[in-house]
């Protein structure tokens, strides 16, 4: 869903900011995903066979 809107939302920035909104609003969207990955415990060995 993100993946439809985003883009949207950033159109609406730029017509209504600028371009340095759209800037600022990846830049938090990436910084959000980061912190989702290092809250999430994710397996250290999936796929490693012996």
């Amino acid at each position: 869903l993100l993946g439809t809107v985003s883009p949207i939302f950033t159109g609406m920035l730029i017509d209504e900011f600028g371009i340095k909104s759209a800037f600022l609003f990846s830049g938090i969207i990436c910084l959000i995903a980061t912190m989702l990955l290092l809250w999430v415990k994710l397996p250290m060995n999936v796929g490693i066979a012996d």
